[in-house]
């Protein structure tokens, strides 16, 4: 049975973005860092084209995250309403780009 997710985030400047993390960590070993996850859910997709994948934080207010952001000289793209819910980006220091998601639909229990 499953009992909960994993995500990694591949970097190329991981001290960097770890540093945003902000959340309770261990050292797994090695300095291999794994950051406490607030609750979490999933969606499948129907797709045409190259397989992808994304991360999206959700948040109850997709404001907040985008204000710390910016206190950190970080840049974050303009929210878009997309009826299901209010959705961000922001590019951390390695390149990648990780999502902010306020949820507008039902949640899973």
């Amino acid at each position: 049975m499953v009992s909960g997710s994993h995500v990694v985030i591949f970097s190329k400047d991981a001290e960097a973005d770890r540093a945003l993390m902000g959340r309770n960590s261990i050292d797994a070993s090695h300095g291999w860092m794994i950051y406490e996850m607030p609750p979490a859910e999933v969606a499948v997709h129907p797709l045409d084209g190259p397989i992808r994948h994304e991360l999206h934080m959700m948040c109850d207010d997709v404001e907040e995250p985008r204000a710390k952001l910016s206190k950190l000289g970080l840049h974050s793209a303009p929210v878009r309403d997309l009826g299901y819910g209010l959705v961000s980006s922001f590019e951390m220091p390695s390149g990648a780009t990780i999502g902010f998601y306020q949820p507008r639909h039902k949640r899973p229990v």
